[in-house]
């Protein structure tokens, strides 16, 4: 019955725990609730009695990029798409600035545009992305590109934050046709105060966004910038997309909170076109940067102009590209911007703007010719075409100005010096560092070594003592005498180990003092050194045109166009022309005076020879050819001369030998005959001697006297029968008797040497008449070689 009982209670309990398991199971694969967003803390807009602005909101000329192209009335912008320009962004600043107070402003895509260019494929780089919509704030005469610098900050449509060409998450990613919105945030009784926040179709996109420092204090004027869209930017009354909380737009800002910027036309109703005129190198673009900043309104069209803009807008360009100030090398790997299509594009549409320009081709606005091809650009009667002429002494403030660039220059030469010392020095202090912690750990392994060593000697030590008093204590006999050793032992053993111990705590002190050493002098490196600051010399302060690590001219250009250089005229087809530093003569005199410091110094590159000259250059050839045929001639007879005279002294060489030669023979030939002679009387006498022992032996010798007498008188008949060679036959030209002594001198065989050796062989011969025809033979064999 007990078991009957427990077994429903197990069942519920097994199917309690199943249906536990299961809402447990069921609770783990819910998802996680996702974070409940802060609370809103912008507050409805109070009533405000206090004046409005009357003057519509506006995008006015001057505060927008040269392709933007708005509607009548300025709520739609549009960009041009054509000649490279569609890869630049498009930017516009409104008229009106918030300075305190808060103020709300919207803008929406209503169109994103295919630039269709085939420009980008293949091996050239495409400029990313291709549309796109940012929104933002500025200040006053900042650049029109948001994002690039550090005067503006703005949304992007993948909600970024940008500023200063850094780009930080900040809210939801915003398509084509929502409506962009943008709280400025200034109000100092607000929580959010100098915030901006971005709203996408009245919804807060983005938590309130702190303003940079640099942006605190100042006046924000609404901004947008576009690539390759239409926008339609509203700054009205009524939101195109309400707020969860009721707050101001821009138009219906007070006076008191805003400053308007206004763009009054000129009274004539023409634009100034400013053309300057300055030397290469001569502080052109120093002054165009002073005139700039004394004129804010003026647009610069130059090719500097065109490439800041092209890497503002993000496209890419490879590091030290520039070969001049002028004409600087675009290589964006861009058809239309590496070929400066772009640049044609940007005149095609400067002259249909009503806004003051300064053109600034440093080449083209010294040549006539250059000049009137531009001139022609602004031939509408809305522009006042100036030229403005900068050369000979400068003014007092462009002195200034220069002082100053050369002091910012010096310094940041000696602050990249100081920054590559800083460098070397820490360098160095690591691989000091590193030879310390090499030379520690060598310390410590030594450290550990000698620790073990001593180690295995006391428990060595100790063993052998337990081992002794083990021993000892086993003799009961001597328990009383070993008792007092074994605490001797101990003591002594305790010694050494108090010993051990006050030295690792000598060497721990040692190696906390090294280890502070090390630590203070590494805070003392790590301090940082204040950069030197630098002054200006006598000499310094002397320079009135700075020295540029960039030429304003290429090499090439200068040398062929610097003869051209010419001072503008007013019949060129100025309005104006203005001499800002000289006077007129003295600008000519100046130029002058420069031109031709040029040509003792410049390589010409393209000099041309003319009719005259080459006709005098055919005479010069035909005269020098002439006067090489006489040389010619006349080396021809000096040859002949020198020739006929080494003939005579050759052939005189040659009798010389053949004479010596002769000379030579005829001795060793009366040599050979007094050998013979010689020879003779030995073989008588003894032929004497024996006939005197036996009579057959005188017999035989009288027999062979007739004989040997007979082939002497026909030697001697046959030698007056050949005929002596005729020193014509011999040696009848210079070539042989040259070759003969040639032969001689080489193989040692002279007329002496062949004398020596007539002799030598005379001696060796045991008969004369075999010497005397052996001679014969290695003569004539030579002789005929």
């Amino acid at each position: 019955e007990e078991a009957e009982a427990e077994e429903p209670k197990t069942a519920d309990a097994e199917m309690k725990s199943a249906e536990g398991e299961t809402a447990e199971d069921a609770k783990m694969e819910e998802p996680p609730k996702a974070p409940e967003p802060p609370k809103e803390l912008e507050e409805d807009e109070k009533p405000c009695s206090k004046p409005k602005i009357k003057d519509p909101v506006a995008f006015l000329t001057p505060d927008t990029t040269l392709n933007v192209l708005p509607s009548v009335n300025s709520s739609i912008l549009m960009c041009m798409k054509d000649g490279g320009i569609q890869h630049f962004h498009a930017g516009a600043r409104a008229s009106v600035g918030v300075s305190k107070g808060r103020y709300f402003f919207e803008a929406k895509v209503v169109e994103f545009l295919h630039s269709g260019d085939a420009a980008a494929q293949g091996t050239h780089r495409k400029p990313r992305p291709d549309n796109f919509l940012r929104i933002g704030v500025s200040t006053a005469g900042s650049t029109l590109v948001l994002g690039a610098t550090e005067d503006n900050v703005c949304f992007d449509t993948d909600g970024s934050v940008v500023h200063n060409k850094t780009r930080l998450p900040g809210g939801t990613k915003i398509y084509r046709e929502a409506v962009m919105g943008v709280l400025v945030n200034l109000d100092k009784d607000s929580p959010n105060y100098q915030t901006l926040s971005l709203f996408k179709d009245g919804k807060r996109a983005s938590q309130p966004q702190p303003l940079p420092d640099c942006l605190k204090g100042k006046t924000l004027y609404p901004h947008v910038s576009y690539k390759n869209a239409t926008v339609h930017v509203n700054f009205g009354s009524t939101p195109m997309a309400p707020l969860p909380f009721t707050c101001r737009m821009v138009q219906d800002a007070t006076k008191a909170d805003v400053e308007v910027s206004t763009h009054k036309a000129p009274d004539d109703g023409k634009y100034d076109v400013v053309f300057p005129v300055s030397l290469p190198d001569e502080g052109s673009f120093d002054w165009l940067d002073l005139f700039m900043e004394k004129n804010p309104t003026y647009t610069e069209l130059s090719d500097r102009m065109v490439l800041d803009w092209a890497e503002k807008s993000g496209l890419w360009r490879p590091k030290g590209s520039n070969s001049c100030n002028d004409k600087p090398d675009m290589h964006f790997q861009v058809p239309e911007l590496d070929d400066s299509s772009v640049r044609r594009a940007v005149y095609s549409i400067a002259p249909l703007q009503a806004r003051n320009y300064v053109v600034m081709e440093v080449k083209s606005n010294l040549i006539e010719d250059e000049r009137k091809e531009i001139l022609n650009r602004f031939s509408t009667g809305t522009f006042k075409k100036t030229a403005l002429v900068t050369m000979g002494e400068p003014t007092a403030d462009f002195k200034k100005r220069t002082t100053e660039l050369v002091l910012k220059q010096k310094q940041e030469a000696s602050d990249k010096t100081f920054e590559l010392q800083q460098l070397e020095a820490q360098r160095k202090k690591q691989m000091e560092k590193k030879v310390k912690e090499m030379e520690n750990m060598r310390k410590a392994l030594e450290k550990a070594k000698k620790k073990a060593e001593k180690q295995a000697e006391k428990e060595a030590n100790k063993k052998a003592a337990e081992e002794k008093k083990a021993a000892e204590a086993a003799a009961k006999a001597a328990a009383k005498a070993a008792a007092e050793p074994a605490a001797e032992g101990e003591e002594k053993m305790e010694e050494e180990e108090k010993e051990e111990k006050e030295e690792e705590k000598e060497e721990e002190e040692e190696e906390e003092v090294d280890e502070k050493e090390e630590e203070a002098a590494e805070e003392a490196v790590e301090l940082e050194e204040p950069k030197p600051k630098v002054e200006l010399t006598a000499e310094d302060k002397k320079i009135v045109f700075r020295t540029r690590d960039i030429k304003d001219l290429a090499p090439f250009v200068m040398s062929t166009t610097f003869a051209k250089f010419s001072v503008p005229k007013k019949a060129e087809g100025f309005d104006e022309v203005k001499f800002e530093w000289s006077k007129e003569a003295k600008c000519e005199e100046y130029l002058k005076t420069w031109i031709l410091d040029k040509k003792l110094n410049t390589r010409i590159e393209d000099l041309a020879p003319s009719v005259w000259f080459q006709q005098k250059w055919k005479e010069w050839l035909s005269t020098v050819q002439s006067w090489h045929g006489e040389l010619g001639k006349y080396d021809n007879r000096i040859a002949k001369k020198k020739a006929e005279k080494l003939s005579k002294q050759a052939r005189k060489l040659a009798d010389k030998a053949r004479k010596e030669a002769e000379k030579v023979r005829k001795e060793a030939l009366k040599k050979a005959a007094a050998e013979k002679a010689e020879a003779d009387k030995a073989a008588a006498e003894k032929a004497a001697e024996e006939a005197k022992e036996g009579g057959e032996a005188k017999e035989g010798e009288e027999e062979a006297k007739p004989m040997e007498v007979d082939e002497k008188k026909e030697e001697e008949e046959k030698k007056e029968e050949e005929p002596e060679v005729a020193p014509e036959q011999d040696m009848d030209d210079e070539e042989g008797g040259t070759k003969r002594k040639a032969l001689w001198d080489l193989l040692g065989d002279g007329p002496a040497d062949k004398k020596a050796k007539t002799d030598d062989d005379a001696e060796k011969a045991p008969d004369g008449a075999e010497a005397e025809e052996a001679a014969e033979a290695e003569f004539e064999a030579a002789f005929k070689d």
